[in-house]
């Protein structure tokens, strides 16, 4: 389990209750053991102070509906009636602290909601999360977390990208309902990251997630090759073969031509708009699709006719991305969208049949028999969720790759030094 550790700075020192006068009507065997600094005792609010509230006593009097009590206490709820001006004196009181009264820092709290949260704190967030969404087989779980995945989430798209999803995803200016889906979506548990998926891609691709991790430092850092692994798998379910409105899998020639559509609308916008890439909107598609000579062609144009490329005419990231001042940004942006995509069988077909030894000595991959599961790795996970079909085997296929790799590797390293003996 992954470790997860505490704010610190922001956690209160101690809890507080209302500090008024309040009649004492029994006595106190003992005083209340209170914790000091560096003891093992409890700093928290105990239940005989609570008792002891002024505010406990005003509930319990008049509106605290309790299953037990004196028969007094009963019948005294039953008399008293909701009163207004009881509700005003505990706000002017507690609230607002007039009277001279020590109240509640609810002011402290308030801050809270304003504040930027620490690198622990986001933390803890993203691990809540990540945990959060492997648990969408428990009901309770997923009757709240695949609201966050739902359609609702694209209040924070940019409106470049609510323009490029309206004509892509809604060409008849109608929202697809549950019932055109395919049949098989709804009865099996792979529905909830397809679910997801389907709102969370254009999530990614408007803030350009990959193309600012491909141009970060970790990512091209010796000591950080887990890091650019997990950034690559990222980008291939990003780039995944299927459709996002149907839930089926796209063949070769679906992805192909898809491919071939987007490229051919951005050749005859640079026809009819941009003048200095007349060459690429006349050139061979096989021949520009590829990174060195797209960058090469799109290097043409100065920093502000980039942006104006990128961010007003295509609507591939939004203008106000601090980003979007950056030259190799925009290249990249423009690289990773219309880059011809490899295909799977393709990629599965070049996979030598022994591993190499790049791959056998890589610990982010085929862990050691060491491994306590408190790092991640960059690995595809089984569980209950997949994409289509065709993940699910895709999926096996590699995890059973590297089970195999493991145990070449185990057979090495025990048969090496009976060799050097």
């Amino acid at each position: 389990m992954t470790k997860v550790y505490g704010t610190g700075a922001y956690d209160f020192k101690r809890h507080h209750v209302a500090e008024f006068p309040v009649e004492i009507q029994t006595q106190l065997s003992h005083k209340p053991v209170e914790s000091k600094p560096g003891s093992t005792l409890p700093n928290s609010i105990t239940l005989l102070e609570i008792q002891r509230d002024r505010l406990t006593k005003i509930a319990a009097a008049n509106w605290l509906k309790t299953g037990g009590g004196s028969s007094s206490m009963q019948s005294k709820q039953e008399k008293n009636e909701f009163d207004p001006e009881l509700v005003e004196q505990i706000y002017e009181t507690e609230l607002k602290g007039k009277d001279g009264n020590n109240t509640v820092p609810l002011q402290r709290v308030m801050i809270l909601e304003g504040r930027e949260l620490s690198i622990a704190e986001k933390t803890n967030y993203l691990v809540f999360m990540i945990n959060a969404f492997q648990s969408l087989e428990d009901e309770i779980v997923s009757e709240t977390v695949l609201k966050l995945g739902s359609l609702q989430s694209w209040y924070s798209l940019s409106y470049g990208q609510f323009q490029v999803l309206d004509f892509q995803a809604f060409p008849q200016r109608s929202i697809v309902s549950e019932d055109g889906l395919d049949s098989g979506f709804k009865e099996v548990d792979a529905a909830a990251i397809l679910y997801c998926e389907r709102y969370l891609r254009p999530l990614v691709a408007d803030v350009a997630v990959v193309a600012k991790c491909h141009l970060s430092s970790l990512y091209r850092h010796e000591k950080w090759k887990l890091f650019a692994q997990l950034v690559d798998l990222l980008q291939f379910y990003e780039r995944f073969e299927i459709n996002d409105h149907v839930g089926t899998q796209l063949t070769d020639d679906e992805v192909l031509q898809s491919h071939y559509d987007h490229f051919h609308a951005f050749q005859l916008l640079a026809f009819k708009k941009i003048r200095k890439l007349r060459e690429l909107a006349l050139s061979n598609i096989g021949a520009i699709h590829k990174l060195a000579d797209l960058s090469k062609k799109l290097s043409v144009l100065s920093p502000e006719e980039l942006k104006d490329l990128v961010c007003f005419k295509l609507k591939l990231v939004s203008d106000q991305d601090p980003w979007s001042k950056r030259v190799d940004f925009l290249i990249e942006v423009m690289v990773y969208f219309f880059e011809k995509q490899k295909s799977q069988k393709e990629a599965i077909n070049a996979l030598p049949l022994y591993p190499n030894e790049q791959i056998m000595w890589d610990k982010s991959i085929v862990p050691s028999i060491n491994y306590s599961g408190e790092g991640c790795l960059a690995l595809p996970k089984l569980n209950l969720q997949f994409l289509t079909l065709h993940d699910y085997l895709l999926r096996n296929f590699n995890l059973f790759q590297l089970e195999s790799t493991y145990d070449i590797r185990e057979d090495i390293q025990e048969a090496v030094p009976h060799l050097l003996a």
